[in-house]
């Protein structure tokens, strides 16, 4: 047996082994998930015991986007030790309205040897789209799509609802054509790719004068071709034309920050190959580009362009399943569909210039940009050590933390803007910004350390002041607890700086450790690349 300040070896082997006898939380929320129409759902949730003991008597809650807390007493059996269990929690909440919700749910129990697993989070969305949409082929093939495929159907599907209900189907050849190019009809998808070519360029000579009229009224329209047949085509529009033949191997984004690539179907990525991608390409005036051909990018597979009160997108692309990555190019393909809905879905801006000062080993003021429109900000707080994470709303583009964080802690925040009054609307979230508590080390009230850079991509700094006169050991550790760097510390001078290099690790989580004979600091450190 070895004994150390901090405690004993075999103590440390019993507790992995073993685990705490009484521990529960939240590692899942199941219901609701992001679809169309939700309304009043309940949360349902999975409960995991990570405890030796059968647990049963504890309570479940939740909140939406920091809002009330609902929930109570756990209703369900007994969960046996290292069982799992679905619950709903009492109290179900009203979705309705289109928007994306921060979900929170958490367990409370009083023999709970572990508080910092207690509590899961999920982000989920409300879809809307506007009513009366088409999607309108070639029957040549005797009602086959285009190769035979059916994954613009599923693309349909996924962006709109169900076939007959959210979207119809129908061909060039039995379209009514005064129905479908008509004030009540939002959305149009007219596909010309592999044998429907000729049969589009037919299609579109005889009708094209109405179809651009709504189009102007505020119709919107998709119109594709990946030609097998026929020389390209006129697309209208003021000389849009279709450009055939023409391969695409590698397509590229050519604006990752356009919509079709962020969101509601996730991932998309900014980059897809095929065999091929496209069989064309789109020249014309007044486009806006889309995708481009990677080895051309002057060379447009996909462009967009309004035309009085709507819009339209031209392509020249082969249906998804030719393309990779399979599950990006799926959801790039539903998510070009969504964004083609009459819906007038606002946008609040994203925030913007996070930061944060005034940091001490408790405190901290949490700053962004003010947002025109912004009537709400949701902030997102995230102890990147414990994981947990809450989010709060407030009126003003800071925030102060008092007596709320603990020392010694990396944190994340992010924010949202709500929009209610003039949008209805919930920005997507900013990207992380992280900060890090300081920490007092023993009797010393003015003795800190600092890391930084941190998030880190190998390389920091450990800044202690006040703190001459320490012998310390420098460890460092990875999530696995298997020590990837030692070092010997010291301190002679009230300011030290302490250069680190971390040779070869992975990117994670990690824990820096200062040890002497009478304490033991604990530093979470991000190792991103």
């Amino acid at each position: 047996m070895s004994n150390y300040s901090f405690g004993e070896t075999e103590d440390y082997s019993v507790n992995i082994l073993g685990g705490p006898g009484d521990d529960v939380g939240v590692i899942a929320i199941t219901n609701p998930t992001t679809d169309f129409g939700l309304g009043t759902e309940d949360i349902i949730v999975t409960i995991q015991n990570y405890g030796s003991n059968d647990a049963a008597e504890f309570s479940v809650y939740y909140q939406v986007d920091g809002g009330t807390v609902y929930g109570g007493e756990y209703t369900g059996a007994t969960i046996p030790a290292y069982g799992t269990a679905s619950f709903t929690i009492p109290g179900a909440y009203d979705f309705t309205g289109t928007a994306c919700y921060d979900i929170t749910a958490w367990t409370v129990y009083e023999l709970d040897e572990n508080i910092d697993n207690d509590a899961n989070m999920v982000n989920i969305c409300n879809l809307a789209v506007g009513s009366g949409a088409y999607y309108i082929y070639s029957n040549i093939l005797g009602g086959l799509e285009p190769w035979g495929t059916t994954t613009n159907t599923i693309a349909m599907t996924s962006a709109y609802g169900d076939e007959g209900v959210a979207w119809f189907r129908d061909y060039f050849e039995t379209v009514d054509v005064e129905s479908v190019f008509s004030p009540d009809i939002c959305f149009v998808f007219l596909e010309g790719s592999d044998f429907c070519a000729d049969e589009l360029e037919a299609f579109l000579s005889t009708n094209i004068s109405l179809i651009e009229d709504w189009v102007s009224a505020g119709g919107h329209l998709l119109l594709n071709a990946a030609p097998n047949e026929g020389d390209g085509m006129s697309f209208g529009f003021d000389g849009t034309s279709l450009v055939y033949t023409y391969f695409t191997a590698t397509a590229d984004a050519a604006d990752p920050a356009h919509p079709i690539f962020n969101g509601p179907f996730l991932p998309v990525g900014t980059s897809w190959t095929g065999t091929s991608f496209g069989h064309a390409i789109i020249t014309g005036t007044g486009l806006t580009p889309l995708i481009v051909d990677d080895a051309a990018p002057d060379n447009m597979v996909l462009a967009e362009k309004a035309w009085g009160s709507g819009r339209v997108m031209f392509g020249g692309m082969t249906t998804n399943n030719f393309h990779s990555p399979i599950t990006e190019a799926a959801n790039l393909r539903a998510n070009l569909l969504y964004y083609m809905n009459c819906a007038e879905v606002a946008v609040c801006e994203i925030p913007s210039g996070l930061f944060a000062d005034g940091i001490t080993d408790n405190d901290a003021v949490l700053h962004w940009n003010a947002v025109d429109g912004a009537d709400q900000y949701r902030v997102t707080l995230q102890n990147t050590a414990t994981g947990l994470i809450k989010t709060r709303g407030f009126y003003t583009n800071s925030v102060e933390l008092v007596d709320k964080l603990t020392p010694l802690t990396t944190y994340a925040f992010r924010v949202k803007t709500v929009c209610y009054d003039d949008l209805g609307e919930i920005s997507d979230p900013s990207t992380w910004y992280y900060f890090t508590t300081l920490g007092r080390i023993g009797a010393n009230a003015s003795g800190s350390v600092v890391l930084y850079p941190n998030p880190t991509a190998g390389n920091f700094n450990i800044q202690l002041t006040d703190l001459e006169g320490n012998d310390l050991q420098l460890e460092i550790y990875n999530n696995l607890g298997a020590q990837v760097y030692t070092r010997a510390l010291h301190i002679t001078d009230a300011n030290t700086n302490v250069q680190v290099e971390l040779q070869d690790v992975a990117a994670g989580m990690y824990q820096v450790r200062l040890v002497n004979g009478e304490m033991i600091l604990n530093y979470p450190l991000m190792v991103n690349y």
